[in-house]
């Protein structure tokens, strides 16, 4: 049973230092990174409010652009 153990141990290590460096950046997805960062912060005039990855407070309008107010209105 130890030796089970230890070969598993093994591999699971492998596996996730695999995992860690084919998930490595080189800085190219900046972009993509950031748009997946909004989170959802509470509601402002029946709208949602969300935070981005800089602190911003903001929702979308009715032609998605974003329209940004104080960030107390944010509950995040």
């Amino acid at each position: 049973m130890k030796s089970f153990f230890i070969k598993n141990t093994k591999l699971l290590f492998v596996y996730i230092l695999f995992l860690n460096i084919s998930c490595t950046s080189d800085g190219d997805d900046n972009v993509i990174e950031q748009s997946n960062t909004e989170i959802s912060c509470g509601y402002y005039n029946g709208n949602t409010l969300y935070t981005g990855p800089r602190g911003g407070c903001y929702y979308y309008s009715e032609n998605e652009t974003k329209v940004y107010v104080d960030r107390s209105n944010c509950k995040c």
